[in-house]
């Protein structure tokens, strides 16, 4: 899971501890500094500050391999035994606008696309959005 900056930097200061290296970081607070934080951001170019997407413990649960296999194999059996034609295939994707939670940004690499981060459950008000397409274009 993707730390919060505030994590991050208490983080930074515990292995220092831990490890003995000699810091200057702020014993009363038990956490590193803002400077050490934007050093550590330009050393590591490939990581920044972004806000991540609400995931339920649910979605997180039921994406594995098995599952996803399942997803992927379904659709080609039926598409074995009934000969479906391509007016009648369609894709489909949904996209949910929330209302309400905001997360604080998290510590991610770059080249990840979407960072997620556990809520209890995707609640408050949402205006959801489907876009279909067969695969004849229609």
């Amino acid at each position: 899971m993707p730390l919060m900056k505030k994590e991050f930097l208490k983080l930074a200061y515990d292995l220092a501890e831990v490890m003995n290296i000699p810091h200057r970081f702020n014993k009363e607070k038990g956490s590193a500094g803002k400077h050490f934080y934007y050093d550590f951001i330009k050393r590591h170019s490939e990581i920044s500050l972004r806000a991540p997407e609400s995931t339920s413990i649910m979605r997180a649960v039921g994406f594995n391999k098995p599952q996803v296999g399942l997803f992927y194999d379904n659709p080609e059996k039926l598409m074995k035994q009934y000969k479906f034609s391509p007016l009648r295939i369609y894709n489909c994707d949904e996209t949910g606008v929330s209302c309400v939670h905001k997360h604080q940004k998290v510590l991610a690499p770059k080249a990840i696309r979407q960072v997620s981060k556990l809520t209890s459950a995707e609640t408050g008000k949402n205006i959801t959005v489907l876009f279909c397409m067969s695969a004849n274009g229609h």
